[in-house]
């Protein structure tokens, strides 16, 4: 960065920073009474590789350095068994682990039948929280500035557990529920953030409760795999009904593209204004309705031309060529790996993607 003022001018070296390492974000809820367990997470592995340095070949500035990063990115969701696993994988990355595969594992305690008088705690845990949404992911620089990519929308899917609460109070007041005796006579229902506690006496209410949750859980509980291959690169992992999920692979580096003029009286100073350009392939997917809808795209550039100082009259310039491919579709589990983009030369080459139920 650079500060001018009257005459004279000063230019500040920014220390910026590569983030590297493997992580993994999970998000968990308890479903089916505490038999099964719903898993959201996200897999991030980046590594640091070649760092180049770029001289912009003027005085008043240092040296840029342009770290590049590697990395797999796969956002997945499904519903294992209480004590079952869940896998992610993937293959032919670009990294020194070109294969690795992901095992959560989960276990709970199961809903307690018991029937002696008391209160019944439903977990709703699942069904009042709206899924993470995932950032947007772009390919960086100029091709983020023109063109839009803003994922697959998601409806609201959450349902509090006051809502919840609301109709069963609905119910009992009219007696479908079974419920008897006034309104004040009957013992109220309480509810959390995440928990409705039911009179356990009134069987008929637990009962009604339980299964409107179950279908409330199976309508976003359904679960399918997804196989994915593109130039070498391999991933497979788990999507449910209504969630995004992504895969995104590829290298990151800045360049030195511009220039921002710092003016003051009798001087002036050029303050860079570097470009982050992430050349790689992202897709995102959406299953509804036992299908699956795709979008996909997919940034390459080629070296960049250094531009002279003389001719860029503020210092050198990386002018970068992009090329972007974009594709979408929506898939059946009929299609068995139906292929995106172009083959070479007028694409980058298949993108095959399937699923099935697991």
């Amino acid at each position: 960065d650079v500060e001018v003022a009257a005459e004279s001018g000063v230019a500040q070296p920014i220390l910026g920073s590569a983030i590297a390492g493997q992580g993994v974000h999970v998000r968990a809820a308890r479903v089916a009474g505490g038999a099964r367990i719903w898993i959201q997470g996200l897999l991030d592995v980046a590594e640091l590789g070649p760092v180049a340095r770029f001289d912009p070949d003027t005085p008043d500035l240092g040296v840029v350095e342009q770290p590049s990063v590697a990395s797999v990115q796969i956002a997945f969701s499904g519903v294992i068994e209480n004590g079952g696993k869940l896998e992610v994988r993937f293959g032919g990355a670009k990294l020194a682990n070109k294969d690795a595969k992901l095992v959560l594992g989960a276990s709970t305690r199961p809903d307690a039948a018991g029937e002696q008088p008391g209160w019944t705690v439903l977990d709703l845990a699942f069904l009042a929280n709206e899924p993470r949404a995932l950032v947007p992911a772009t390919p960086g620089g100029r091709l983020a500035r023109e063109t839009s990519f803003a994922g697959h929308p998601t409806a609201p899917v959450s349902m509090p557990p006051s809502a919840f609460a609301a109709s069963l109070e609905e119910g009992r007041a009219s007696g479908s529920l079974g419920s008897s005796g006034s309104r004040g006579a009957r013992a109220p229902l309480y509810w959390t953030s995440d928990l409705l506690f039911l009179p356990r006496a009134e069987t008929r209410l637990v009962q009604d409760a339980r299964a409107l949750v179950q279908t409330l859980e199976n309508a976003r509980l359904a679960t399918a795999r997804v196989e994915l291959a593109h130039e070498g690169f391999t991933a497979s992992f788990p999507v449910c009904e209504g969630l995004n999920a992504r895969v995104l692979t590829g290298v990151e580096r800045p360049y030195l593209s511009d220039y921002r003029s710092e003016l003051a009286p009798q001087t002036w100073m050029p303050a860079p204004d570097p470009e982050l350009a992430f050349d790689g392939l992202e897709v995102e997917l959406l299953a509804f309705g036992g299908a699956l809808s795709c979008t996909a795209w997919k940034s390459e550039s080629n070296p960049p031309e250094e531009v002279a100082r003389k001719d860029a009259q503020l210092g050198k310039l990386q002018l970068l060529r992009r090329t972007l491919w974009t594709d979408a579709a929506r898939l059946t589990r009929e299609d068995r790996g139906r292929a995106l983009f172009a083959p070479a030369p007028a694409g980058p080459g298949p993108l095959t993607i399937g699923f099935a139920s697991p």
